[in-house]
């Protein structure tokens, strides 16, 4: 049964630590733990990677903790102290993070954290490094304030969560499962289905003529907030370009004419929150006269592929009452021996779902001349509400919160619970005061730039966690 005697104990504990919480979380938001090519069999997602996943680990042992590095899978797994082994509980987070550009950063530089008002400003801090501070000090505070349990808490640290999950498709194959497998890389209360995640590149089959680089983005699931096109210098194109450039676009002058189209950045599982750079672009060429008819007849089509992000021209548009609709964001383009290449992330329903989806992607792109290779494909997930651990974290998540009508929802994002057998997605932060920083449209969310986390609520997200996984725990009989 829910103790908010036991609760606000927690809290006590958390808020006194908060000053440590800080440290470690900038400590590991300090390390560039993007994705990366290596030699080394044991850095499977390249050295910062592997840097940043022996740092978490070494936090758990610095803290008393064992945890163990699975080098060549990319992962470690932690086990609290004190603790009972009835059953297992596994928590999960990760230690990568998505690409960053610098030049958009407003407040700080991506691994230089910076604590502002009542926010730490750094990229990892929401997305996921919060979540495996979060689960360090629960540990603590668990062994510290003498609260025993039933089950054993092993944590799962991973490495490879923003770029396919390798790391946990290891874990699944090399370990036994935990009993309840818990995710804190949402929101609150807890999410109980996840879209399908569709990533693919298209690449035009003619070259550009006048256009000799497109490029921008560097991630599928980062909707592009600035592109860049290098045209072959000529006079009157120039100044046409000059003329017409705006707020949305810069032109410069040089051994190439230099235009760049800048947007509002979002997370593929929100792209109706941003605005596509690339797609501003290409209305904007459309609209030069002095750019070749070649040029144009490419940009025409990849024009309308981009101008509707629930892919409405794409025949693919649909929405049912628990996914919601169907979207799709364009996160990289490049230009290959003089050929356009662009990636999209889709975040879809049930309603259209594996080889029916994506034939008819593949036949849309096709038919106007375009190549299409697929990337990779996860299907949707959905898990039974009334399940007993979901269940007892949303009674108890009511209870605690006085949110009486609170209900589990569905996410679009994707998660390490699509790859575990009854995972669910929660929360770290808990929403209960606002952000007192001033950011920039498009900037402080998850993979966006000033990615934000505001201190108040990670600290009574960390305590709410810590509550609502006894409850599981007593449940877990």
């Amino acid at each position: 049964m829910i103790s908010k005697e036991r609760y606000a104990r927690i809290l006590d504990y958390i808020k006194a630590h908060e000053d440590d919480i800080i440290r470690d979380l900038s400590c590991l938001c300090s390390m560039p733990s993007v994705t990366s090519e290596s030699q080394d069999e044991n850095e499977p997602f390249g050295h910062e990677c592997a840097l940043c996943l022996e740092k978490a680990a070494e936090l758990f042992r610095q803290n008393g903790f064992n945890a163990d590095v699975y080098a060549k899978s990319g992962y470690a797994l932690a086990c609290g102290a004190n603790l009972g082994s009835k059953k297992t509980i596994g928590i999960y987070a990760h230690t990568d993070v998505v690409p960053v550009n610098e030049t958009e950063w407003t407040v700080t530089k991506p691994f230089e954290p910076k604590v502002i008002g009542n926010c730490i400003v750094a990229r990892g801090v929401s997305d996921n490094k919060g979540a495996v501070i979060a689960s360090l000090y629960i540990m603590k505070a668990l062994r510290e304030l003498g609260i025993g349990t039933n089950s054993k808490f092993q944590i799962f640290l991973g490495s490879n969560e923003e770029s396919g999950m390798r790391d946990v498709k290891a874990f699944a194959k090399e370990q036994k499962l935990p009993d309840v497998n818990i995710v804190p890389d949402a929101g609150y209360p807890a999410a109980i289905g996840q879209k399908g995640i569709y990533r693919f590149d298209i690449r035009a089959k003619k070259p550009f003529e006048d256009i000799v680089n497109i490029s921008g983005g560097t991630a599928y699931n980062i909707l592009l907030d600035k592109v860049s096109a290098k045209l072959k210098r000529n006079d009157a194109l120039f100044e046409e370009l000059r003329k017409k450039a705006n707020d949305e676009i810069t032109v410069e002058d040089g051994s190439f004419i230099t235009v760049t189209a800048v947007g509002v950045s979002a997370h593929a599982a929100t792209a109706w929150q941003g605005v596509n750079a690339f797609w501003i672009l290409t209305k904007f060429l459309l609209g030069i006269e002095s750019l070749s008819k070649n040029d144009k007849e490419t940009l025409k089509f990849v024009e309308e592929s981009l101008s509707d992000v629930y892919c409405n021209p794409w025949g693919i548009a649909s929405e049912n009452e628990f996914f919601g609709e169907t979207t799709g964001a364009n996160g990289i383009v490049r230009t290959v021996n003089g050929c356009l290449e662009y990636a999209f992330d889709v975040r879809h329903n049930d309603n259209i779902r594996g080889e029916a989806l994506e034939n008819a992607v593949r036949s849309y792109f096709e038919r106007a001349g375009f190549e299409y290779k697929k990337y990779s494909h996860s299907d949707c997930m959905k898990r039974d509400e009334n399940s007993m651990p979901i269940k007892t974290f949303m009674d108890g998540y009511r209870a605690l919160t006085g949110k009486e009508d609170a209900k589990p929802y569905v996410m679009g994002g994707g998660t390490y619970a699509n790859h575990l057998d009854g995972g669910f997605a929660i929360g770290v932060g808990y929403k209960a005061y606002e952000k007192n920083v001033e950011l920039p449209d498009g900037h402080g969310g998850a993979h966006q730039a000033d990615e934000i986390c505001c201190i108040p609520n990670l600290m009574e997200g960390i305590a709410l966690m810590a509550e609502l996984l006894l409850e599981i725990d007593d449940n877990l009989m």
